[in-house]
């Protein structure tokens, strides 16, 4: 399994369960279901700054009301990898979380110190959290933010 080790992934799960719970909120909104589809295919979904995936948790019915796990890639991969990867696949539908994979601009962070300068991650991040707001049902007040290795460094 790539960077993402099974210690990793269970903590995650551990952590998610504390934090999320899990009961889910519902709102009905049919173009979730729609967004949900766009924006877990390549190149997902576009806004200021870049772009991101979100994979909505299978079964979900496109209409309930979903916690959010935005977790940032490795440093070198793409969001791509992020939604591809089985174990937190796995967490996504047994937690039901809508996991949103923003893509690192040069398939890395632009975070205070890193070696790069692709944009402001900031304003990317805002933009995204308002994009993901806008475009699916969510509980708002169950955002987590996760990453692992050079991801970390943007939670």
């Amino acid at each position: 399994m790539n960077c993402l080790t099974i210690r990793s992934v269970a903590a995650l799960g551990v952590l998610l369960a504390a934090l999320l719970g899990t009961s889910v909120a519902g709102r009905a909104d049919h173009a979730a279901a729609d967004s949900a589809t766009a924006c877990a295919r390549s190149p997902g979904c576009a806004i200021a700054g870049g772009r991101y995936l979100a994979l909505a948790p299978s079964g979900w019915d496109g209409r309930s009301a979903l916690p959010v796990l935005v977790f940032f890639q490795i440093w070198r991969e793409s969001a791509k990898y992020v939604v591809l990867d089985p174990p937190l696949r796995a967490l996504v539908d047994q937690r039901g979380v809508l996991l949103v994979a923003p893509h690192g601009e040069g398939n890395t962070w632009s975070y205070l110190g890193a070696p790069g300068k692709h944009r402001d991650e900031s304003a990317f991040i805002a933009a995204l959290v308002a994009d993901v707001k806008a475009r699916f049902p969510v509980d708002a007040r169950r955002f987590v933010a996760a990453g692992f290795s050079h991801g970390a460094s943007m939670v």
